[in-house]
């Protein structure tokens, strides 16, 4: 797998490594390079580096109408400069306040965590840029580090995919030197494979976030005007008894999520995650802070949750009411408060 490589220190830990000279994108990769790189088994050793092909469009008529091309890890082996960080420079000069951009990424492995912080503190301070990855495989999956990795850069609005045959096509007639041939995949396994990274993917992003950012604080829990998705921010304090108290407060964020073609609501995504990390039969005390209040869908989810976990008691701060217009979430509301939510 590729190195993981944080900022390093140099000497006895005093400065941080120079940014090194970075060298511009190749149009194509070689179709061995392709095939050899970009295969999308699981777990893959003696692939040491990173490549990124990619677009960038705007539609302004200022300036060009799109970029692409390739990059790969640069630098010495024993500590690479790696590729996201790699574009991330080149990119940076050819950007205009002015402008909005569209990236787009195809890579042969997804973000380690330190790429991942300096990819979204890259979009903080660029609001004006929106990126979408699709990756070939997941670095390190089963590493807590990053999949917090992957959680921050969604915290920054990027969409993050697993590569489907689509996407390997267009890599191949895009960014390939494959000297007229169709694409014709080389590959063993590569739909199970596939199947397999998008059921990790969505393990992942599945898992709460630790913090958001500022700016995503005061866009979506601003309470006269909204972005559509929800924001949830969770405690959840554990009580063994009236009289004293239990563990630590669990904290964490969930947002939508899309999957595929399909939607999952931020309160769906805590109750998923609350019935596969909390004990059963323990009597919690659960406090949401969401952007908008449930949906009338969302509202029978956690009246079906209240129910069957009686000893869990649930109280909501909402930021706005979702469509309080409309009679069947007015309906599901009610539903919540006879079940015992405060709302």
């Amino acid at each position: 797998m590729k190195p993981y490589c944080p900022r390093q220190r140099g000497g006895q830990g005093q400065g941080y490594r120079m940014i090194p000279q970075i060298r511009g994108p190749m149009e194509r990769m070689y179709l061995k390079t392709f095939y050899y790189h970009f295969d999308n088994r699981p777990y893959l050793s003696r692939r040491n580096d990173t490549w990124l092909c990619f677009e960038v469009k705007t539609t302004s008529s200022n300036s060009p109408g799109s970029y692409s091309g390739v990059f790969r890890n640069q630098g010495p082996r024993s500590c690479p400069w790696h590729t996201e960080l790699c574009f991330l420079t080149w990119v940076r000069p050819l950007l205009s306040h002015h402008d909005c951009y569209q990236i787009t990424w195809y890579m042969s492995w997804s973000p380690c965590d330190n790429c991942a912080g300096q990819v979204a503190s890259f979009l903080a301070t660029h609001e004006n840029v929106s990126l979408t990855i699709y990756t070939a495989r997941i670095y390190y999956f089963w590493k807590q580090d990053h999949r917090q990795g992957l959680l921050r850069m969604i915290e920054e609005g990027t969409q993050v995919y697993i590569m489907s045959s689509k996407e390997f096509q267009h890599c191949w007639e895009n960014f390939v030197d494959h000297w007229g041939t169709c694409w014709v995949t080389r590959w063993n396994r590569l739909k199970k494979n596939y199947e397999f990274l998008v059921t990790k993917l969505n393990e992942i992003l599945s898992d709460p976030m630790k913090r958001i950012t500022p700016n995503t604080f005061y866009n979506q829990f601003h309470n006269r005007t909204g972005q559509k998705d929800t924001w949830l921010c969770f405690e959840v304090k554990e009580k063994e008894n009236s009289n004293s108290s239990g563990s630590c407060p669990r904290r964490g964020v969930f947002r939508n999520q899309v999957f595929s073609k399909t939607t999952s609501h931020a309160e769906v995504g805590f109750l998923t995650w609350f019935q596969k990390e909390m004990p059963p039969n323990h009597h919690y005390e659960v406090t949401w802070y969401t952007s908008w209040s449930p949906c009338a869908r969302c509202a029978w989810h956690v009246v079906n949750f209240l129910t069957s976990n009686p000893k869990v008691s649930l109280t909501i701060f909402a930021a706005r009411l979702y469509y309080i217009y409309r009679p069947e979430i007015q309906q599901g509301l009610r539903r919540l408060f006879q079940e015992g939510a405060r709302v």
